[in-house]
């Protein structure tokens, strides 16, 4: 078995970069970044606890409000740089 479905139930496997920053930033820390074997799609593991589950609540609230931002700024930069 490998490492990833062995232990998958003791750790949350993110794939999204801005989610384990985001989760970082909280005061979690991973404990291992990898590849994924088939795909090769990079994660980051973090151990299973309950204040991680919590974090991840929040995140899926909020992380769809940062997108209309990081637009306003790439669109800010293009007409600043024009």
């Amino acid at each position: 078995m490998d490492d990833n479905t062995q232990d998958s139930h003791a750790y949350f496997y993110c794939y999204s970069r801005r989610c384990a920053l985001f989760v970082r930033s909280m005061g979690i820390f991973y404990d291992k970044i990898g590849t994924h074997p088939v795909t090769g799609a990079v994660y980051t593991r973090f151990e299973k606890t309950q204040k991680l589950v919590d974090v991840l609540k929040l995140w899926n609230e909020i992380k769809y409000r940062f997108d209309s931002t990081a637009e306003e700024v790439k669109s800010d930069a293009k007409i600043s740089s024009a």
